[in-house]
């Protein structure tokens, strides 16, 4: 893939290309990144595709910008083969799964599996915005669980602080992200 299709993919995503910075990708003085979580990225493109995870939690704003630059910067390192998934938790959640018959369900459910299964990186969009039913958690802790059963990496985002997202979420879910990611709180 040439850099101008993968720009393309990034607006295709939500992602606005213009916030990547291709010579020094977290130094947008207004959004303030912490070195700290400047330190995490850089060695998590180092390690990738490691089974390392993350949560960005807090500043959808700082979310969008460092996800655009770290898939921009795993594109130019060649480390993206298959592809990225972003699965937009309460779309999928409210949207799709009480849309159709119980057979378009499964088979809507059939390919988000699918999604999860190939992907280089799957990114789980707002995975704490609402306060979801027991059907729609346990929705949400298969997909989850799905991909911690796979082993390859995932990142997580809340536009909520962790606490609020423990909240949001029934206990085998959080403890399941908990127990596999690098929490990262971009509201400091």
């Amino acid at each position: 893939m040439e850099e101008p299709e993968f720009h393309s993919l990034l607006g295709r995503w939500g992602f606005n290309s213009s916030l990547i910075n291709p010579h020094n990708p977290w130094s947008n003085p207004n959004l303030g990144i912490s070195k700290e979580v400047i330190s995490f990225l850089e060695d998590y493109l180092q390690k990738f595709p490691s089974s390392q995870n993350m949560l960005l939690s807090g500043a959808p704003r700082k979310t969008h910008y460092i996800l655009s630059n770290l898939f921009y910067r795993l594109f130019l390192a060649d480390k993206l083969h298959h592809k990225i998934s972003l699965i937009d938790i309460p779309t999928l959640i409210v949207d799709q799964f009480h849309r159709g018959s119980e057979l378009d369900q499964r088979e809507q459910i059939d390919d988000i599996s699918t999604q999860i299964h190939s992907s280089d990186i799957v990114v789980f969009q707002e995975i704490a915005l609402n306060n979801w039913t027991p059907n729609q958690q346990t929705r949400i802790y298969a997909l989850i669980n799905k991909r911690y059963q796979l082993q390859k990496p995932t990142i997580f985002t809340s536009s909520k602080t962790i606490d609020e997202t423990a909240d949001a979420l029934i206990e085998p879910t959080y403890y399941r992200i908990e127990e596999n990611c690098t929490y990262i709180d971009l509201t400091v």
